[in-house]
């Protein structure tokens, strides 16, 4: 598999062992099957971001954790599978101080995805750089243009679209007030 496929496995065994967690454990507080979880540790299964989105939140650690540290050379480090629609990669790895994380995500032509809650209190704020994005947040859905943004409660399930013919990127700085430091 990939560098980045191992690097995810090495991550989710690492905060799993220091929290004294079983793959049992785990995958009941992740809602991701433990089989699932073996896999990823063991670096045979590259996950989906929302399969990621919900380790992560099940740790209650950033979603960049599970990311290295990238640089502009580092193309091939972008969390996507053949079967996604969605790719996302850390541009600002998360901030204990200030509690945030920036990651740069493009969607598909007409791609959709629907993210887990993340914990109680998660802020994101979603900018479009190369056209709009349908953001579903809190029951109302808001078309955001290239160049404003969003900001809207992540606490709760929300959604990604794209109705357009072309990839949109945008930037997602994700606020995790809890873990200010």
């Amino acid at each position: 598999m990939s560098e980045l496929t191992n690097f995810i496995g090495e991550r989710l065994r690492s905060a799993r062992q220091e929290r004294g967690w079983s793959l049992d454990k785990m995958a009941e507080i992740s809602q991701v099957s433990k089989a699932m979880l073996g896999q990823i540790e063991r670096g045979e299964s590259n996950p989906t971001v929302l399969t990621l989105w919900k380790i992560a939140t099940g740790f209650q650690i950033p979603f960049s954790a599970f990311l290295p540290n990238q640089t502009a050379e580092d193309k091939d480090l972008t969390l996507a599978s053949g079967q996604e629609v969605i790719e996302a990669k850390s541009i600002q790895p998360f901030d204990p101080v200030l509690g945030y994380e920036i990651l740069l995500i493009a969607l598909r032509p007409g791609g959709y995805h629907a993210s887990c809650a993340h914990e109680e209190g998660v802020i994101e704020d979603v900018m479009p750089i190369s056209d709009s994005v349908v953001i579903e947040a809190n029951g109302v859905s808001h078309t955001v243009a290239p160049m404003a943004s969003l900001r809207f409660n992540a606490s709760r399930e929300h959604s990604y679209a794209n109705p357009s013919a072309d990839v949109v990127h945008f930037y997602n700085v994700v606020h995790y007030p809890s873990r200010r430091k």
